[in-house]
């Protein structure tokens, strides 16, 4: 059966949740989803983002269509759970 509807970018931003969600600790399935429909696809570029950039990204995408989509009437993170991810992201990447 084939299913044409899944795109080799599709495959690839799965695995780089899949990766998000085993390095990133405390992290969601739809945070990931977030982060790497936001264009940070891993705990590197979470860590070495701007946090003010990083909020805007991920804050930008869950308005679009693909966000509300993902979030699916949950509520938008806030800048206090984003700037979280981030400093999960900078732990993983001191340890």
């Amino acid at each position: 059966v084939a299913a044409r509807h899944i795109t080799p970018e599709m495959i690839s931003d799965w695995q780089d949740q899949a990766r998000l969600l085993a390095t990133v600790p405390g992290l969601a399935g739809t945070h990931a989803q977030l982060l790497v429909g936001a264009g940070y696809p891993s705990a590197d570029a979470i860590a070495n983002a701007e946090p003010e950039k990083l909020c805007a990204d991920v804050l930008n995408f869950a308005l679009t269509a693909a966000g509300q989509r993902l979030l699916r009437h949950a509520e938008t993170p806030d800048r206090e759970k984003i700037n979280g991810w981030r400093a999960a992201a900078l732990s993983v990447k001191a340890a």
